[in-house]
Formats: C-alpha cells, sequence, structure tokens
C-alpha cells in the first residue's frame, strides 16, 4: 500500500483597482484591495493517503471568481505541476470543485498541494482581424451621427469599409477594430462580475500584421506577459504586508 504524506498551500492572486475618476464622476470604479480566500477540506494537512483520493477546493471572493488551477509537488524535486484547471462560467463569487486523485499511480513521498485563485482576466491579443469590416462601418456611421466633424475625419475610412470586405492592412482601421473587440470582451467581463481594472488588453505585437498570418513571438511578447505576471505577484504582496 501506497502512503503519501500531504502538505497543503495557496496562492491568491488579485490586482487592486485604481480610482482615476474625477470628483465629478458620477460613480466610481469599483476598488478590488480583497484577495480570494480558498480552502482545501480534503485531505486534511499532514494526511496520509493511499488509494483514490478526493482533493476538495472552495473559494470565495468579495466580487467574482475567474478560474483556480490545482498544483501538485513532485516529491523528488521542488517543481509544481499543474494537475487540473477549472474556469468558472458562472460567474460566481463562491465556487467548489473536486479533484480524482489516483495515489496509486505515485510513487511514496511527501506531496504538497498549492492552489492558485484569480479574480482578473487577460487578453493577449486584440483579435482585430477577427472583426469583419462590416462592424467596423457600423460602428463609425454610428459614431459619425454624432457630430458633423467627427463624419468629416473618418468619412474616408468610411468609403474605404464599404468597398471591401477582406482583411485590410490599414492601422486605423485595425485600432477602431481592436477597441470594438476590447469592449465586447469587457461586456461580458463585467456580466460575470470581474472589475475593470482586473482586465488587462496585452495587444502583444507578434499580432499586430494586419493579415492571417502571425509572426513569431518575441522577447518583446514574453516580457509584456512577464511584466502583468509581475505585477499580479507585487499587488498580492503588497496586500499580504498591509
Amino acid at each position: 500500500m501506497k502512503h503519501i504524506y500531504i502538505l497543503s498551500f495557496f496562492l491568491l492572486l488579485t490586482i487592486s483597482c485604481e480610482d482615476n475618476m474625477s470628483s465629478n464622476s458620477q460613480s466610481a470604479p469599483i476598488i478590488d484591495m480583497i484577495p480570494p480566500t480558498v480552502s482545501i477540506s480534503s485531505p486534511l494537512d499532514s494526511q496520509t493517503v493511499s488509494g483514490m483520493q478526493s482533493i476538495i477546493i472552495s473559494a470565495e471572493d468579495n466580487n467574482k471568481i475567474h478560474d483556480v488551477s490545482l498544483y501538485m509537488s513532485n516529491p523528488t524535486s521542488d517543481e509544481f505541476y499543474e494537475i487540473e484547471h477549472w474556469n468558472n462560467t458562472s460567474g460566481s463569487a463562491s465556487v467548489s470543485y473536486s479533484y480524482n486523485w489516483d495515489t496509486s499511480l505515485e510513487v511514496d513521498g511527501n506531496y504538497d498541494i498549492k492552489v492558485v485563485v484569480n479574480d482578473h482576466d487577460a487578453y493577449q491579443t486584440s483579435g482585430n482581424i477577427a472583426v469583419n469590416n462590416s462592424e467596423v462601418l457600423k460602428f463609425l456611421e454610428v459614431f459619425c451621427e454624432t457630430s458633423k466633424d467627427v463624419k468629416k475625419k473618418y468619412q474616408s475610412l468610411m468609403n474605404i469599409l464599404k468597398k471591401s470586405n477582406e482583411i485590410l492592412d490599414n492601422k486605423e482601421i485595425r485600432k477602431i477594430a481592436s477597441f470594438i473587440r476590447e469592449k465586447e470582451s469587457l461586456a461580458a467581463t463585467r456580466f460575470i462580475g470581474i472589475p475593470d481594472c482586473n482586465v488587462h488588453f496585452l495587444r502583444l505585437p507578434f499580432y499586430e500584421t494586419g493579415t492571417v498570418k502571425k509572426s513569431q513571438p518575441s522577447k518583446l511578447d514574453f516580457d509584456i506577459i512577464s511584466n502583468i505576471i509581475t505585477k499580479i505577484k507585487m499587488t498580492f504582496q503588497s496586500l499580504k504586508n498591509l
């Protein structure tokens, strides 16, 4: 019979929101300074387990849980590997998940369980070429109804869009398409309760070729991703020190 010794610990990730609204604003954005909480009800700390073992996780947040990841340590090293990941599609502030762990497949030893809970979201690419020209034209036509000056500014772009439904290598059109995609994303994240300041649009450069074919990710792309992860970790550490 295999016996496995369990140690459990948690990592809770959140990004606090800055209130940049003016004093004349009617409403201010949600300021999320409270990280999620998580617990493992099974197995217990320091418990010896064998056979099939259920790992039961519960997580709560003051707003909404975005996703939860379950990691297991390698008993022969300090490395962790992800064994399960759950996306909270319900958008609720309280979630529970269960994972059936077959310990008969593991070697005897001490195992650490790590749970990572996120209450933020990041979009790596702009998705601009997935926005049809007719969609860009529609939004521009609506916007141009607000002012003659606006219509004059964008008339040439609207003329281009009316003539073609192909992917156009036009930076201004791609920029507007990016804004459309981002606002669509915000509509989704607001619906499930994620504060706007916890949503990050990275616009990774490798995607911005203007064509279906993309560039190879470069150091700049990796640096952007690394920076947002660092920001999350630093914010979490600052909350721990409050």
